[in-house]
């Protein structure tokens, strides 16, 4: 997932961070989809995320948003 971040012209520490703090919040199934879908580019990887029932797709949402506001603010 880091690298998938890094590859995407983000900083190698907010994609720590990110990658950390999604690990933390998603339970390991849900985490390792999310993983799956960032590794395969913005596109694809959306649609994988897509195709989820709206109950994972709204945690998935949620933890995404929360790390990236605790990791942008100095989390």
């Amino acid at each position: 997932m880091v690298k998938s971040c890094i590859d995407a012209g983000e900083d190698k520490a907010m994609c720590t961070c990110l990658a950390d703090g999604l690990e933390k919040n998603l339970d390991a199934k849900t985490f390792s989809t999310v993983a799956k879908a960032m590794a395969q580019g913005d596109d694809k990887g959306g649609e994988i995320i897509e195709k989820l029932p709206a109950d994972q797709q709204g945690k998935i949402m949620g933890a995404m948003m929360s790390t990236g506001m605790q990791c942008a603010f100095g989390g």
